[in-house]
């Protein structure tokens, strides 16, 4: 998704300070276009990163490599400070 798209889905919310949350963050894309955008006061990203035997995507995962993808998480989103806390629980 870009910029553009995330601007457009948040365009649809009427207030110019949004809060928000994305619940399955993954690789942390999402919130990242999300972050970007000025409207946006505070940004909440959920997901356990956990390997779980009904979600494909993480079942082939090793804790090792689900503990790095949350270092490349924090990483990615690091420029946006306090603007996006990193909320690692299910949803």
């Amino acid at each position: 998704m870009n910029s553009r798209r995330a601007e457009a889905i948040l365009s649809l919310v009427i207030g110019n300070e949004l809060v928000g949350v994305e619940i399955g963050v993954q690789r942390g894309l999402l919130s990242e276009e999300i972050a970007k955008s000025p409207r946006v006061k505070k940004l909440y990203g959920i997901d356990p990163w956990e390997r779980q035997v009904r979600i494909s995507y993480y079942r082939r995962w090793t804790d090792a490599q689900l503990a790095g993808l949350v270092k490349s998480v924090q990483e990615r989103m690091r420029i946006f400070g306090d603007k996006w806390e990193l909320l690692k629980m299910y949803s």
